[in-house]
């Protein structure tokens, strides 16, 4: 396995949680959905180019770095029912100040190059989660030419459920550079792949164990892979 991390961030986020209707609730991070999608548009390809090229070969991990606060804001829900468009005020979550370090894990050292090269001179904007939240130039990319993979219990990074494990919530990562905001982790739902069909999209969904500023012990162990010692779980 190869890998590749890079800094993911921007002034504003929505990584909306489609389980919330009349209040729009933001994810602490995007979803894999949303880092393939990223992918797909700094190289240019469609979403069903994205879907073939991408979605089984890459595998991601996400370690949330910065949060400094929410905010909210009213958006406008276009709705269609027959031939009428009706339009209802909601509210919506926002991150103030994301920032995230992306790792992704692949085997073919092609792609990892090509990858590597766009998410510098991305050919599509690049957003956070909506296009009304554009994303900084991505910087600090680091390649991994080879990851060695081992098991461990204590997480910063985001945590996938792939079966049913135990976890709890350890002391808040002891780090002078970060604020004081600690947001305990939770395990939300959210779509970790899909399917492209006839009919459309047809989502996968995945338990992600989510928190900021807090350290998630697992039990048993869990398969991860090393970033520079630091043991990510890709998904």
């Amino acid at each position: 396995m190869k890998g590749i991390s890079f800094i993911l961030k921007g002034d504003l986020a929505c990584f909306r949680n489609p389980a919330t209707l009349s209040f729009f609730e933001t994810f602490l991070c995007p979803q894999r959905t949303a880092i393939l999608g990223l992918i797909g548009a700094s190289l240019g390809y469609s979403e069903k180019d994205t879907y073939e090229a991408l979605a089984k070969k890459l595998k991601v991990g996400i370690e949330i770095l910065e949060i400094n606060g929410f905010t909210r804001e009213i958006t406008k829900l276009r709705n269609l029912k027959g031939k009428e468009i009706t339009e209802t005020p909601t509210m919506r979550n926002l991150l103030v100040r994301p920032k995230y370090r992306i790792y992704l894990g692949l085997e073919e050292n092609g792609l990892l190059q090509e990858i590597s090269k766009a998410i510098e001179e991305p050919k599509f904007p690049l957003y956070l989660g909506t296009s009304d939240f554009l994303a900084f130039p991505i910087t600090k990319i680091t390649l991994f030419k080879t990851l060695t993979s081992g098991k461990e219990s204590l997480f910063e990074c985001v945590v996938p459920e792939i079966k049913k494990i135990d976890w709890f919530i350890t002391d808040r990562i002891k780090n002078d550079k970060r604020e004081q905001l600690v947001i305990p982790a939770k395990k939300y739902k959210t779509v970790g792949d899909w399917k492209i069909t006839d009919k459309g999209r047809i989502p996968e969904f995945i338990d992600l164990i989510v928190g900021y500023n807090c350290l998630i012990k697992t039990t048993p162990k869990l398969h991860c892979y090393y970033f520079a010692k630091k043991p990510i779980i890709l998904f």
